[in-house]
């Protein structure tokens, strides 16, 4: 059959649509059924070629927008990471930059008589600085704080002398500055948080100063959650550093630039810190498995510094502002001590501690500080310009 006589037969079955090939041939006896069988056939196969080409056109065309949707997702989030990191990083590079701007003394250099063979650690952890208290079973503002760490000091410093310690070593565990994110932290906070980096910052110094005063002093930080700028908390090095444990770190190695005390950076999640012959972990404590019952977290933490080699002597945290001090670690209490939420709510009572340790090559002893009471205690002083908010 010529190809005109198959477009014949094609347009026959096309106009004489619902018919067979025998009433096909019976109404068109010039052309023999098995010819209208086979064009039959052919168009069969070309209404289901096209269906499925157009199934998949349209799947592709699917998956074609899926991916475009998501790529611009990525690259929106993306974008805003990198946009509040960048701002972060500058923010703490016009810092440095205003700061190196200033004349600070000339370097202080102390020497200090030949001491025993043990160092002091300090873990300061959760000040949540700003933060107003005013409960039957607590209270807490800015000077409360000045006059909880003043007291840290002198009980540090007491250790410190009593052991015969030829060092003390400060190691913060984060959530220096409370969160925002919920009203109940806006209403009760006596400043913003920008002010209260400066007042933490301003306050750590002199705490550092009492300490430097008698001891040669290292500082190491590690950042919290509540402490963090954005609303996610994130535990690579990049979105950690948009914190404001940070910036306070960063402020104080600059104030002590021209002194000797010794800052020891570190990855900002977790830190190891050498003291005297023992590797003493710092972190911040809000790790899946620290909580009320740590002991099954720390252990799976020192098993994974131990794949690489590492001996964790101890782990020290906070997180949760309850003191518990046992063999192979030790949770922080808080500077600021309970508040309704946890009190009440929660029924987690508890009161304003830190922890002090002495260490030497054969042991680490731990001994928790009561802050609770301050009576006695001139507050380290605060720039009343930094408090224009909630004065207190």
């Amino acid at each position: 059959m010529s190809a005109e006589e198959c477009v014949d037969v094609r347009e026959i079955i096309l106009d004489n649509p619902g018919l067979g090939r025998r009433l096909l041939s019976r109404k068109y006896p010039d052309v023999p059924e098995s010819v209208f069988r086979r064009v039959l056939r052919q168009l069969a196969e070309e209404a289901m070629l096209d269906e499925v080409n157009e199934e998949d056109i349209v799947k592709l065309q699917r998956q074609k927008q899926g991916a475009m949707d998501r790529a611009r997702l990525a690259n929106k989030l993306t974008r805003d990471d990198n946009r509040k990191a960048n701002c972060v990083i500058e923010l703490n590079e016009r810092f440095e930059e205003l700061f190196n701007r200033i004349d600070l003394p000339a370097k202080i250099h102390r020497e200090f008589p030949p001491q025993g063979k043990k160092s002091i650690v300090i873990n300061v952890s959760d000040l949540h600085a700003q933060e107003l208290i005013n409960e039957s079973f607590n209270q807490y503002s800015p000077t409360i704080l000045g006059k909880r760490f003043r007291k840290l000091a002198h009980k540090a410093l007491k250790i410190a002398n009593d052991n015969d310690a030829s060092e003390v070593v400060v190691i913060a565990t984060g959530d220096l500055i409370n969160s925002d994110r919920r009203l109940s932290e806006i209403t009760s906070a006596a400043t913003n948080r920008t002010r209260a980096t400066f007042m933490v910052a301003s306050i750590f110094e002199q705490f550092i100063n009492d300490i430097y005063a008698d001891y040669p002093v290292r500082v190491a930080f590690v950042f919290g959650n509540e402490s963090r700028v954005d609303s996610e908390f994130g535990f690579d090095d990049f979105l950690l550093s948009d914190n404001f444990d940070y910036s306070i770190y960063n402020i104080l190695k600059i104030m002590f630039r021209n002194s000797d005390v010794v800052f020891e950076d570190g990855r900002g999640a977790e830190q190891v810190v050498n003291v005297r012959t023992k590797k003493i972990l710092a972190l911040h404590g809000n790790e899946k498995g620290f909580g009320q019952n740590p002991t099954n977290g720390v252990m799976k933490k020192i098993a994974q510094y131990a794949l690489d080699g590492i001996v964790i002597d101890y782990l020290i945290f906070g997180h949760l502002h309850g003191c518990l001090i046992s063999d192979r670690f030790a949770r922080s209490g808080s500077v600021c001590g309970g508040n309704a939420y946890s009190t009440l709510d929660l029924g987690f009572p508890t009161s304003a501690s830190q922890n002090v340790f002495v260490v030497d090559s054969e042991s680490i002893n731990g001994t928790r500080i009561d802050l609770q009471q301050h009576d006695g205690y001139e507050p380290y002083h605060v720039d009343p310009n930094i408090l224009k908010w909630n004065p207190a």
